[in-house]
C-alpha cells in the first residue's frame, strides 16, 4: 500500500521533532544517571523527570502524528497515561514509579513547593516499585531507584519502537561509564565491574 504525498510530507515534517525529542530525553537520562553516581540529589531528580517526560512526548507524537507538544504540558503522570492508553500498555505496573518521578516536577519550578522540603534518598538496586514518596510538609521524602529508572526508561523505548541502541550512539568514554555503570537495562561488553 502507498502512502499519499500528503502523508509522506506530514511524516517528513514530525521526524525532526521527533528525533530531537529523542535525543534531549537520552541526554537528560544519562545526566540523570551520572547525578545519581555522584550523589547529585536535586539533579537526578530533575534530569530523570525531564528524560521520561520527553521520551514519553516523543512516543505520543509518534503514535497521535500531533505535534503540538506544548499542549501535552509536563506532568508525567498524565503522559505515562496517555502513552499506556495509545501504546495498548498496562498503566498499573509502573504507576507508582512514575507517580513517585512526577514529584520531581516540583523541583523544577521551586515555588511550587511552597516552603516544603524534598528529601531524595537515592537506592541503587531494590525490588521494583520502591520509588516512593512519603511524608507532608513540610518535608517530602522521595527515593530513587536507579535500578528501575533504567528498566521503565527501556521499556518506554520499546513500548514506543523507539530502538533502545540510541541510547549509546556517539557517547564518549564518560558518558558511557555514566550510561553503563551498574546498568542492567543498558548493558555493554566493555565496561565490566560496577561499585554500585
Amino acid at each position: 500500500m502507498f502512502l499519499q504525498t500528503e502523508q509522506l510530507d506530514h511524516m517528513n515534517d514530525i521526524e525532526p521533532m521527533l528525533s530531537s525529542l529523542t535525543k534531549m530525553s537520552i541526554q537528560h537520562y544519562i545526566l540523570g544517571r551520572f547525578a545519581f553516581c555522584n550523589a547529585f540529589f536535586d539533579t537526578v531528580g530533575i534530569n530523570t523527570h525531564r528524560a521520561f517526560e520527553l521520551l514519553l512526548k516523543a512516543s505520543i507524537i509518534k503514535a497521535t502524528q500531533d505535534k503540538n507538544v506544548k499542549k501535552f504540558g509536563h506532568s508525567i503522570l498524565d503522559l505515562y497515561q496517555k502513552h499506556c492508553d495509545l501504546r495498548i500498555v498496562d498503566s498499573a505496573k509502573r504507576l507508582k514509579f512514575i507517580d513517585a518521578l512526577q514529584a520531581f516536577e516540583e523541583m523544577r519550578y521551586p515555588d511550587s513547593l511552597d516552603g516544603q522540603a524534598i528529601q531524595i534518598q537515592l537506592a541503587s538496586k531494590v525490588i521494583c516499585g520502591t520509588v516512593v514518596k512519603f511524608g507532608n510538609p513540610p518535608m517530602m521524602n522521595v527515593v530513587s531507584n536507579l535500578h528501575e529508572t533504567d528498566l521503565v526508561f527501556k521499556e518506554i523505548m520499546e513500548q514506543a519502537s523507539i530502538n533502545p541502541e540510541l541510547v549509546q550512539l556517539g557517547l564518549r568514554e564518560d558518558g558511557k561509564r555514566a550510561l553503563f555503570n551498574g546498568n542492567e537495562s543498558f548493558l555493554d561488553a566493555t565496561i565490566t565491574g560496577s561499585q554500585y
